[in-house]
């Protein structure tokens, strides 16, 4: 979700923290995001947490800072029309991720969606990545994993799914990277390709 679906190169949860709660430690408030993320709790009982006096508010205002790529929903369509099937697979708090998709109208781009606030575990734990392949109904091999950060890439290939990053960070990269939804597309096209060349 973010820093590929959405614009967040710089993890957009800290920088809103340090304007509305000044004070408030990085570590304090990753152990408590950390915790609602996994589903522990829920959103209005993390901004509790926190230090906010109004939860619903707070959580309004951040979510509102988050923008969509405008690249994501015609590359979606187009490889939906291609028959492609997608899924989302997201560290977030449940509430959050439903909100975001429900502003963009995001569901009806996904064949599957895995929220770790909803099923209780977290990239790179190897079993998010397997109940998505599964709600696919998609054997990882034929699957094509994209992120923005290397950890989760690396997950992802110990189960036989390609990687790509999603350089949305400007990092240094070994592996297949792309700065935007049309380079992926384009990306993505090749190893179509070369898949379709294979069983020929």
């Amino acid at each position: 979700m973010y820093g590929v679906v959405m614009k967040d190169p710089t993890g957009g949860l800290a920088p809103y923290m340090e304007t509305a709660m000044p004070g408030l430690s990085t570590e304090e408030l990753y152990t408590h995001w950390i915790a609602a993320s996994n589903g522990s709790f829920g959103s209005h009982e993390f901004f509790r947490r926190i230090g906010f006096d109004d939860p619903h508010r707070a959580e309004r205002e951040y979510l509102d800072t988050i923008e969509l790529d405008d690249g994501f929903i015609p590359e979606a369509e187009r490889l939906r029309g291609m028959g492609m099937k997608l899924a989302l697979l997201s560290n977030d708090i449940s509430e959050w991720s439903l909100w975001l998709r429900q502003k963009y109208g995001l569901d009806r781009l996904f064949d599957a969606v895995a929220v770790s606030g909803d099923v209780g575990f977290t990239k790179p734990d190897a079993r998010i990545f397997k109940l998505v392949s599964q709600r696919l109904d998609i054997a990882p091999e034929q699957c094509v994993y994209i992120d923005d950060r290397e950890r989760f890439l690396t997950a992802a290939e110990a189960l036989g799914m390609t990687a790509v990053l999603f350089n949305s960070r400007n990092v240094v990269y070994d592996g297949p990277s792309v700065r935007s939804f049309a380079e992926l597309g384009r990306l993505l096209d090749g190893i179509l390709e070369a898949e379709n060349a294979r069983q020929l």
